[in-house]
């Protein structure tokens, strides 16, 4: 579906909602359940506190929907509200646990064992980044926005999105050196 499209089909959705439409609100928690709490797991790295912020983001969502402009997209004024309680999250709790709360299966190949290695240093270097630094590497590389898109949920010039990403990725580079990861 083009953007256009997306965002007059939101538009519709909200306004149904601010009606009092519960099923146009089921239909937006449809479409935007699993990218919010994937963005959320990827800035709070723990599944529990993941499922709490994703139902917090809709719920203050709901509560705010009279205040969304149409005229923007409603994906990325979600977005905005779910970084916001991530971060909120973070920092609410002593520090960073980095856990997805799997385990490896049986399989004893190499692969899925160095696979899970990486994923583990790579979620311990995330935890030590700020958090804005956190949320641009989240929202550029595990949500797969653009730099338009990460301005736009940011509220943030794009020239800053990719001065702050450029900066986080060299932290992220240094704090996984200090781990002694390779990169192959």
């Amino acid at each position: 579906m083009d953007r256009e499209r997306e965002k007059l089909r939101d538009a519709a959705l909200v306004k149904q909602g601010r009606e009092g439409n519960k099923l146009a609100l089921e239909q937006l928690v449809g479409l935007y359940h699993r990218p919010v709490y994937n963005l959320a797991y990827r800035i709070v790295g723990d599944v529990e506190m993941s499922q709490d912020v994703t139902q917090s983001t809709f719920l203050r969502a709901f509560e705010k929907l009279a205040q969304f402009n149409p005229e923007y997209k409603f994906f990325s004024w979600l977005y905005r509200i779910a970084v916001n309680e991530a971060i909120d999250q973070v920092k609410s709790r002593d520090q960073f646990t980095a856990t997805d709360g799997s385990e490896l299966s049986n399989s004893d190949t190499e692969a899925v064992i160095f696979g899970q290695e990486q994923s583990e240093q790579i979620r311990q270097a995330m935890g030590k980044l700020h958090d804005d630094y956190r949320t641009v590497i989240t929202l550029r590389h595990f949500s797969e926005l653009s730099y338009d898109e990460i301005s736009e949920v940011l509220v943030l010039p794009v020239k800053t999105v990719r001065s702050r990403l450029y900066s986080a990725r060299q932290l992220l580079k240094t704090h996984l050196d200090n781990q002694g990861y390779s990169f192959r």
